[in-house]
């Protein structure tokens, strides 16, 4: 099923060919869960992606249940963000379930959930994540 993932149209690539897998992947790693070479906050991710490492002093809090693969699917992603569903405020409504009277989902306004909250990966000024 990982091999299959390659094949979407966003994925890690060197080029026109997916990274090697031990790029991000030990073959006689401790870690039983996908081998990778570091785990933690964001863990391989954040060899090539240091700029969303932080530290925050407002966090978004899936980072810290299961990392970048929270959110992003790093074999590959119908969404250029690499993320796990199509639309951004779909994968935010899996988790903000319990939305104020101000956002109208009807309103297209607020099916763009990054407009106003931009700092997405966390925050040094704001506890909603609205300015990075």
């Amino acid at each position: 099923d990982v091999a299959s993932s390659f094949k979407l149209p966003y994925t890690h690539r060197q080029g026109n060919k997916p990274f090697e897998c031990t790029a991000c992947h030990a073959v006689h790693g401790e870690n039983r869960t996908g081998r990778l070479q570091r785990q933690g906050f964001g863990g391989v991710c954040l060899e090539c992606h240091a700029d969303k490492a932080g530290p925050y002093v407002y966090p978004h809090p899936p980072r810290a249940i299961a990392g970048c693969a929270e959110c992003h699917r790093p074999h590959g992603s119908t969404n250029p963000k690499m993320l796990s569903r199509f639309r951004v405020a779909d994968l935010c409504l899996e988790c903000h379930t319990q939305l104020t009277e101000r956002h109208n989902l009807s309103s297209p306004k607020f099916r763009a959930c990054q407009s106003c909250h931009m700092a997405i990966h966390g925050s040094n000024h704001d506890s909603r994540l609205t300015d990075e």
